[in-house]
């Protein structure tokens, strides 16, 4: 077709089954085809297959995943640099850098960070290190996210280091657990029970590989009221499935 401009940008396949597919044309949608060579088609055709392929794992989920969304909508606008802290393989900090120009993941374990780094993108660097003690430059971040990890520090040591690292008008936002010690943190427990089984029954729940942390040193209630001591005006919320977030802008 003469004039037509088109771009496979790429096709790919993660670990965790998230599949990309990115080619635009010059063209109508309805015309598309039609402007396909054959090599184009096939590989489209087979980009299908590996999609169908891996419909299952796509649906990959647990309780972590379920609420990265948490994090996902409070990326400011004007993001140019994130760090996940606590970032395991990956998962969440490949979202950041759908929205983030630069995102650096850290995390002490390296097998977790090993795995990462097979999937390598621009903009994207991880580190093998304690983020209480890794010599990033302070105020250097305009996101600081955090999901599952805050339990596996002091939470007022590690609060006190993202403040640190995060920039005056950047956003903090956590997804943690902690201890249900109350009637109505237990009441949440039942209810999270119930929608964590419904989830499995539609998803494939997928384990980490990470080193986990059982039970969290710190209640629902004593991780909340340390937040607010140390980041005044920060927003606390607790989860149905078994999680809680803290989402804090840090003043200018």
């Amino acid at each position: 077709m003469p004039g037509r401009t088109r771009r496979l940008s790429h096709v790919s396949l993660d670990r965790i089954g998230e599949v990309t597919i990115e080619w635009t044309f010059d063209a109508p949608r309805e015309r598309v085809f039609e402007c396909m060579t054959t090599p184009e088609l096939l590989t489209l055709i087979s980009a299908w297959a590996i999609g169908l392929t891996w419909r299952v794992a796509s649906t990959r989920w647990n309780h972590n995943i379920h609420y990265h969304r948490v994090i996902l909508d409070v990326v400011p606008t004007t993001c140019e640099r994130a760090l996940d802290i606590g970032c395991g393989e990956g998962m969440l900090t490949r979202q950041l850098r759908e929205v983030v120009p630069s995102v650096v993941g850290i995390d002490l374990d390296e097998p977790s960070i090993e795995l990462a780094g097979r999937q390598p993108a621009g903009g994207l660097d991880y580190v093998v290190g304690d983020v209480l003690t890794y010599p990033f430059e302070p105020a250097s971040f305009d996101l600081i996210a955090s999901v599952a990890a805050l339990h596996h520090l002091d939470t007022a040591d590690g609060l006190r280091r993202m403040d640190q690292l995060l920039r005056p008008g950047g956003t903090l936002a956590v997804v943690g657990l902690a201890r249900s010690t109350t009637p109505p943190d237990r009441l949440l427990d039942l209810v999270g029970a119930i929608s964590s089984r419904r989830h499995r029954l539609s998803k494939t729940y997928w384990e980490h590989s990470a080193p986990i942390v059982w039970p969290p040193p710190d209640s629902y209630g004593q991780t909340r009221d340390t937040a607010r001591r140390l980041l005044p005006g920060v927003g606390y919320r607790r989860h149905v499935v078994w999680r809680y977030s803290l989402v804090w802008v840090k003043p200018g």
